[in-house]
């Protein structure tokens, strides 16, 4: 879930606020709208180490988690039992989300 989420940030979202900023940018009286939009992407790039995290095994560690495909650097996450147990980092991007949804 992670990764696909990943994906979908760097190729559909960051794009599509980028857009947004840009048109927002051209309009003076709109450039809050703009402002906003750079602090909802600074918000959503805090929480990517976190979605680097995936949980596997110390042996696929040892040799590292290679990712030609997707080019991204994965890591082990640093407590098993709660990645297993709760999707946190899920939660967390949604409500980084919240804010930008209403400020807009």
């Amino acid at each position: 879930m992670c990764i696909a989420v990943l994906l979908e940030l760097d190729s559909q979202l960051y794009v599509a606020m980028r857009k947004l900023h840009n048109a927002f940018e051209k309009y003076e009286e709109l450039s809050i709208y703009a402002h906003q939009v750079t602090v909802g992407i600074q918000r959503l790039k805090t929480c990517e180490p976190r979605l680097l995290e995936l949980p596997v095994n110390d042996m696929v560690m040892s040799t590292g988690i290679k990712t030609p495909e997707t080019g991204l650097t994965f890591v082990d996450v640093s407590n098993k039992f709660e990645d297993f147990n709760t999707y946190n980092i899920m939660t967390e991007l949604s409500s980084t989300l919240n804010p930008l949804t209403i400020s807009l």
